[in-house]
């Protein structure tokens, strides 16, 4: 897998902050993925961490996103001047103006919600109904629901007391809680599950943070961590 033998750069950037511990994760979860047998083996990750890039469902809600899209244009360019070749974004709510980041720079991003729709897509057999764990932001956009109708895909969302239970767990999370989290966490998920969900989809980069490998036995359907899905397909696209 060494880069040098293929006489091509695959740099990946990641463009982190929101939280700042799910840029560090995707890169666990890109070493996790990547069939080395020595260090030169493993790709070459650029992790830029902005905290102070706007919350994402504010910035949505009172200013139509345009004060994330500027900090998220600004971080992108600085991973750009690094020489990177493919961006990803580890933040679902983000992707909420994917297309107008995309536009702004030379630089691919990965879509990662394309390609957590696309898993799951590949795993089921016809329709399938996805239990959707996402923040207030994510779910106001449509941000999973735009483009999983073109797979026939529909959302069982959590009703609005769970859906509050979980934007403050999400915030506890990034302000360092742990107590009762997973719990929380599961106990959403099975509610889902229990209202006819083939599959829950962790649609928050916090949430994913929780997604090791014994939650995934946890629940009676598929768990789909987007963060996971995205790190094989960087694996895979270093290889071709």
């Amino acid at each position: 897998m060494e880069q040098t033998a293929k006489n091509k750069i695959f740099r990946v950037g990641i463009l982190g902050g929101m939280g700042p511990l799910a840029g560090v994760r995707l890169q666990q979860l890109i070493i996790e993925a990547t069939p080395a047998t020595r260090d030169q083996e493993h790709l070459e990750v650029v992790c830029f961490t902005n905290p102070h890039i706007p919350d994402r469902t504010e910035s949505l809600a009172c200013n139509n996103g345009s004060a994330y899209l500027a900090s998220l244009i600004s971080s992108a360019r600085i991973l750009e001047s690094t020489g990177v070749t493919t961006i990803v974004i580890p933040c679902n709510t983000a992707h909420a103006r994917l297309e107008s980041l995309q536009k702004n720079i030379s630089i691919p991003v990965l879509d990662m919600i394309s390609l957590a729709l696309e898993s799951i897509a590949a795993s089921c057999q016809g329709r399938a109904r996805i239990g959707l764990l996402a923040t207030d932001g994510t779910l106001r956009e449509r941000v999973y629901e735009n483009l999983g109708d073109k797979h026939g895909f529909s959302f069982v969302l959590p009703n609005s007391a769970d859906q509050q239970r979980l934007m403050e767990t999400i915030y506890d999370i990034k302000g360092g809680k742990k107590n009762g989290v997973r719990n929380t966490i599961m106990g959403i998920a099975s509610r889902l599950v229990s209202r006819g969900a083939d599959a829950v989809l962790f649609g928050c980069t916090e949430l994913s943070l929780y997604a090791k490998h014994n939650m995934f036995s946890m629940l009676s359907v598929p768990l789909i961590d987007p963060l996971r899905v995205v790190a094989h397909k960087l694996v895979a696209l270093a290889q071709e």
